[in-house]
């Protein structure tokens, strides 16, 4: 009975890893394929810039946008770098109940945090642009604009703190259990 519950737990601590060596090498795939994205975006972005800065644009309405999407762009790499040590950990055989993990659950929740402000400040600068606040070349036709907030990063930022509770006690159970052992 013993050795049915030693092959049942291998048999599923390698399931496990080949489920996450598959997810760590999508997330890899996906993170290039957004980072050439996003660096495509920025070139378009800054040579915009610099074709209107030479007519005369206006600066502080040009560089915001440009500003934004880099800070937005370094915290989705700061959230894919975070799953990606996740996954790519528990595929080399690794407890996933670790306080290593609980930690980078924990910086996760937190950028998911960060981007929700960096969201609703892009938001809230687009609505300054449509109102004509700054000037950049929108015309308002009516003398309101709306500012639109994302609840999911921070639902997301919520879960995954909670979560990152969860894999705190799974820790302690986990040492609980080595020393019983």
């Amino acid at each position: 009975m013993f050795t049915n519950e030693l092959e049942e737990e291998r048999a599923s601590l390698m399931r496990t890893n080949r489920v996450c060596a598959g997810i760590s090498v999508v997330i890899k795939v996906v993170f290039a394929i957004i980072c050439l994205f996003w660096l495509f975006v920025v070139v378009s972005m800054i040579a915009s810039f610099v074709n209107t800065s030479n007519a005369g644009g206006n600066f502080a309405s040009d560089v915001t946008p440009i500003v934004l999407h880099i800070m937005r762009g370094a915290v989705v790499a700061v959230l894919f770098v975070i799953l990606n040590g996740i996954f790519s950990e528990t595929a080399k055989g690794e407890s996933p109940f670790t306080l290593k993990q609980v930690n980078r659950l924990r910086y996760m929740a937190l950028a998911l945090l960060v981007y929700a402000v960096l969201e609703l400040i892009f938001s809230a600068s687009t609505a300054m642009f449509q109102l004509g606040s700054l000037n950049s070349g929108y015309f308002s036709t009516n003398d309101s604009a709306i500012i639109t907030f994302d609840f999911a990063p921070l639902i997301a930022s919520a879960v995954i703190f909670a979560f990152s509770f969860v894999f705190q006690y799974g820790v302690l159970l986990q040492e609980f259990s080595d020393e019983t052992l």
